[in-house]
């Protein structure tokens, strides 16, 4: 398990023992998650995709293509990473 991860389950840990038991928004977290890993995407893109969503219309095949694989890509890494969150704190 990476350090991140660690980190996150230990900050959520100690903030639940700090308050009580929390509900955790899973919903919420996924949206702050994914929205950050499509920051993460976009900065660390090439220009030529960069370019296409700068440019591309809502009629543009690529840029279609490029924005649903920078989404989904997005969401997949939230997923994943809720995956770990979950399983490390039911340990």
């Amino acid at each position: 398990m990476s350090s991140i991860v660690s980190e996150t389950v230990k900050v959520i840990g100690e903030s639940a023992n700090a308050f009580g038991n929390i509900q955790i928004d899973w919903e919420q977290r996924r949206y702050e998650i994914a929205k950050d890993a499509m920051l993460g995407i976009i900065a660390n893109s090439n220009d030529d995709d960069y370019r296409y969503i700068e440019r591309g219309s809502s009629q543009d095949y690529k840029y279609k293509l490029q924005r649903e694989d920078i989404v989904h890509r997005a969401v997949l890494y939230a997923d994943a990473l809720i995956a770990e969150l979950k399983m490390e704190m039911n340990r």
